[in-house]
């Protein structure tokens, strides 16, 4: 795990530069490092996670710089009546199964 973390900015940019998994594994192999590729990938997965965790965190504390993060505000959304996709839905006229099967006439069907 230390390894993939020392190596993760390395890794990280081939991985936003469109190379495999699979490509990355066999490059770290052939410098060396002895890793399963399933390994590499949970180890992968951690790294992500614990990054996302730490700009989450990043954004809700300020941290040691005494200053709080600034608000974005942004325009207010137009809200629709939560009711009114229901309403649309409803009144559409819904399937008839009597029309469908022709009140159980089979000389009806076409």
């Amino acid at each position: 795990m230390a390894q993939v973390r020392w190596a993760w900015p390395e890794i990280n940019a081939a991985l936003s530069a469109g190379h495999t998994l699979k490509l990355i594994h066999q490059r770290l192999c052939q410098d060396g490092v002895e890793i399963a590729y399933s390994t590499l990938a949970r180890y992968i997965n951690r790294v992500r996670c614990e990054r996302a965790r730490q700009t989450a965190r990043a954004g809700t504390f300020s941290g040691y710089q005494g200053h709080r993060p600034l608000k974005i505000q942004t325009p207010a959304a137009v809200r629709e009546d939560p009711l009114a996709s229901a309403m649309r839905a409803l009144s559409k006229p819904s399937y008839n199964i009597r029309e469908a099967m022709c009140d159980g006439d089979p000389t009806k069907k076409s």
